[in-house]
């Protein structure tokens, strides 16, 4: 799945407040997967080969859609039949979050 459309072009997005897409698009580009202190992990996003990619009608170049890809498991979409994102998150507060549903 592609975020979007959202960032400065798109001010009215309903993702976007304070000039800034609250789901963190576009993500960076990474050649390896990086763990990151604030909790989520920085996914490897590497850089492709020029080129143009046509989505809606309307032309991407390769780098820009690569930074909108949205975080998912193949094995989880398959299984179920449905779009699942999926994205590690480690900070403590999830912990708790999740404790908190268990017990």
């Amino acid at each position: 799945m592609i975020h979007g459309p959202c960032g400065a072009a798109y001010p009215n997005a309903v993702c976007m407040k304070d000039e800034k897409c609250t789901k963190g698009f576009p993500k960076p580009l990474s050649e390896v997967t990086k763990g990151n202190v604030a909790g989520y992990p920085v996914y490897r996003r590497r850089r492709r080969a020029a080129g143009v990619v046509l989505i809606n009608g309307k032309e991407y170049d390769n780098e820009t859609i690569n930074q909108w890809v949205v975080p998912y498991n193949p094995y989880l979409s398959q299984k179920y039949n449905c779009h699942i994102n999926v994205e590690v998150s480690t900070p403590i507060t999830a912990v708790k979050y999740l404790y908190k549903y268990v017990y």
